[in-house]
């Protein structure tokens, strides 16, 4: 009797341990989301900060002793599925499309978009959209008041953009705001 008691005992405290090792492990589990959710809002805060010191006024000497220009582009998407803003850091060209992992922005639930359909990219310190072949083409819309007209681009050409201006990948709209550091909003 005292051999099964002890043998209760000790299947009983194995179990406790069990117990409270799968607690932790969900803890830890808890804390690394958390931990990842808390990475992201520091580099949102970031980004936030650079935009902050992006825009300043031409005759800031800021702006000229900061060293290289930087140029940080807001991008507002809005569809009926989806409605973010991007902060895109224009070293590299940014893709959008539909298939995930050969693209920067991806537009899943949308048939008109192709898997790789358009780029952005900074030539000679300006942002182009670049149409990159796609089936439906990309929509090109002006801001107000400027001369070009709104229509599609032509498959892989470039459309110079500057702030207001809009475009339309599949039903997905995207704003563009460009931000200088020397400039400020262009």
């Amino acid at each position: 009797m005292e051999i099964i008691a002890i043998v209760v005992i000790a299947v009983s405290v194995l179990v406790l341990l069990l117990v409270i090792a799968i607690e932790q492990l969900k803890k830890n589990s808890k804390r690394k989301k958390l931990l990842k959710y808390f990475q992201e809002a520091y580099l949102r805060i970031l980004k936030v900060d650079a935009l902050d010191r992006a825009i300043v006024s031409p005759n800031d000497t800021i702006a000229s002793s900061t060293g290289p220009r930087k140029i940080l582009v807001q991008v507002h998407e809005k569809s009926e599925l989806s409605d973010k803003t991007y902060l895109l850091d224009m070293e590299q060209p940014w893709v959008i499309g539909r298939k995930p992992g050969k693209n920067t922005i991806c537009i899943r639930g949308d048939k008109t978009v192709s898997s790789v359909h358009c780029r952005l990219e900074v030539q000679n310190e300006r942002l182009y959209l670049v149409d990159m072949g796609s089936k439906n083409r990309t929509y090109y819309q002006p801001a107000r008041g400027k001369k070009n007209r709104a229509g599609y681009l032509p498959q892989k050409s470039y459309q110079l953009l500057t702030s207001g201006d809009a475009f339309y990948v599949g039903y997905t709209g995207f704003e563009v705001v460009i931000f200088d550091s020397n400039y400020g909003i262009v």
